[in-house]
């Protein structure tokens, strides 16, 4: 696990789409508690290079093996605060209204996560996302217009 999380370390601020697959496979095939640690790992980078790769996880969310690291995905992409990518931000808007009709409670989750972490980026374009969003009034509008509330961004 010690050099998984050495090499997660270091394939994680490559800005390159191979390593980052790479990564992503290899969350894929661990175990759980195995992609929690390597998670917890990548929240201590704190480097800005870090949020594509945070970007392509989250999306990920869909899949059963990657939900849980996909939601903590998000998070820490909320964690790096506005120093974030365009990439990033855009991924979140993404999910601020998705919706999955076999896994309504996965989908709700999704979306509060991500109102709460474009409310933590703080950027104008985060929080004209979650202004998209509230305008829409679609299964994102509530999260939105509870993280705008809740942040007072």
């Amino acid at each position: 696990l010690r050099v998984r999380r050495e090499a997660l370390r270091a394939l994680a601020v490559v800005e390159d789409p191979q390593a980052h697959e790479r990564i992503l496979r290899t969350l894929e095939s661990v175990p759980a508690d195995t992609q929690r640690a390597l998670l917890d790992e990548l929240g201590l980078v704190r480097d800005v290079r870090v949020s594509p790769l945070l970007a392509l996880l989250a999306l990920r969310w869909r899949e059963r093996r990657m939900t849980e690291a996909a939601i903590r995905a998000i998070s820490l992409i909320g964690m790096l605060g506005s120093s974030v990518t365009r990439e990033a931000v855009d991924a979140l808007a993404t999910l601020i209204d998705v919706s999955q009709w076999w896994s309504p409670g996965r989908a709700r989750v999704v979306r509060v996560h991500a109102a709460d972490a474009l409310a933590s980026v703080g950027t104008p374009e985060a929080r004209a996302a979650l202004e998209a969003a509230v305008g829409r009034h679609g299964k994102g509008a509530g999260p939105a217009r509870a993280a705008l509330a809740r942040r007072q961004i």
